[in-house]
């Protein structure tokens, strides 16, 4: 009766760890670290994912304080460094980051909106 309880357990355990490590990773900071000049300025973006496996892919929009859309790049997911082109350079920045996961139970997008 022990052996069949301590199996169950084990095998839940291993249930909920393949569950825990196929989990989406969340995108927990988006930041605009520099804004490189020239004739096409380029924003250096930094992403920053919690654990879980990396999305698909990303879509990151580089807006002004305003909210006004400066720049926008779509990338595969997991990439850590991004090169936006932008239309200027602003003061303050906001970063929009949406990212398509896939998972063994469907696909979903996640979005979130980091101050920069």
């Amino acid at each position: 009766m022990v052996r069949k309880w301590l199996a169950l357990l084990i095998a839940l355990a291993a249930v909920a760890a393949f569950l825990w490590r196929v989990r989406p990773a969340k995108v927990v900071s988006a930041r605009v670290s520099s804004v490189a000049p020239g004739p096409w300025p380029l924003a250096n973006v930094s992403l920053e994912y919690g654990a879980g496996t990396p999305p698909v892919a990303v879509i990151v929009d580089v807006r002004d304080g305003a909210g006004r859309e400066l720049g926008s790049v779509t990338a595969p997911g997991g990439r850590m460094l991004l090169e936006v082109p932008v239309s200027g350079a602003a003061g303050g920045y906001r970063v929009v980051v949406m990212a398509s996961h896939r998972t063994l139970w469907g696909s979903w997008l996640e979005q979130a909106e980091f101050e920069s």
